[in-house]
């Protein structure tokens, strides 16, 4: 039998991983599996209590995709496949990956049962690794934000209500009035490309805020990243075209200009850098794409 790190966060999903979090426990319990629960108050005391775990055959997130990310680096660290239960306001990780997700009782006790009756299946994605102006450096599974994306999703990490999507719709309805163009630089291996726009989204996978198709061609194992440009526009503009990031067809719009690239160096002054939801640092922001680096528990 495996033993299995448990990484919780019971106050993700207005607290639907207080839910999830005992559940998955009695599931593995009652399969067999060992079991180390980190269930800490901050990243930092997490993060800490992981790595001073010794024998581990695996290593499963139970919260939102901010406990998935941090998860994912100390996968990516140790070599153990990930497991995801998804229990936050978005899980667009669990999306990333073509896992089960929703919002339903259901389709929790759906997720943990696909976890722990697959924790001997595990197939390898693609991460990409985003390297900040200030040396951090983190792999993450989604999309990479910067500008008015990221300034919604610093907006919306604040923000105690509503849950799930509407809390970015409101954070953005919220950071138009203000928001200006950003000057933005994204250098690749074939071409250089200068723009003054709305947001550039790195995607690994297809979506962010709980399921906007930001980049809806991105594939976590085509080995290379999904560039949307979005280019200035106008208040009323931009409120039009926003609605179409739901089904992906924003980037039919003459504003927007989608690249792929295996590399990537992304300048916008003074910006800061969001991924799978989280503070990366600030730009420029080197970006390159880690081919099939990390194991999914149950990912088809």
């Amino acid at each position: 039998m495996a033993h299995v790190i448990i990484v919780g966060n019971r106050n993700a999903g207005g607290g639907r991983a207080s839910h999830a979090l005992p559940r998955l426990l009695t599931a593995l319990r009652d399969a067999g599996h060992g079991i180390t629960v980190v269930d800490e108050p901050t990243v930092e005391a997490a993060s800490t209590a992981i790595a001073g775990i010794g024998r581990a055959d695996a290593l499963i997130a139970c919260g939102g995709d901010g406990t998935v990310h941090l998860t994912l680096q100390h996968a990516l660290a140790r070599g153990l496949p990930l497991g995801i239960v998804p229990a936050g306001s978005g899980d667009d990780a669990a999306r990333a990956v073509g896992l089960p997700h929703g919002r339903r009782r259901r389709d929790l006790a759906h997720a943990i049962t696909h976890c722990v009756t697959h924790l001997d299946d595990a197939r390898p994605v693609d991460v990409i690794r985003a390297t900040a102006a200030d040396g951090t450096s983190e792999a993450y599974l989604g999309v990479l934000a910067c500008g008015f994306d990221s300034h919604v999703n610093a907006r919306a990490n604040g923000m105690r209500f509503p849950p799930g999507t509407a809390k970015y719709v409101v954070a953005m309805l919220r950071e138009l009035r203000t928001f200006r163009p950003i000057p933005y630089r994204l250098e690749m291996p074939d071409t250089t490309v200068d723009i003054t726009g709305m947001l550039v989204a790195v995607g690994n996978g297809s979506t962010y805020g709980g399921g906007m198709r930001v980049c809806p061609g991105a594939d976590v194992r085509d080995g290379v990243a999904e560039l949307l440009v979005v280019g200035a526009l106008p208040r009323p503009a931009f409120l039009r075209l926003f609605p179409r990031v739901f089904s992906g067809t924003h980037v039919r719009h003459p504003v927007t200009r989608v690249l792929s690239a295996r590399e990537c160096v992304l300048h916008a002054p003074g910006e800061i850098a969001y991924a799978d939801g989280e503070r990366i640092g600030p730009t420029p922001v080197q970006l390159v794409v880690e081919p099939l680096a990390v194991r999914v528990i149950g990912a088809p």
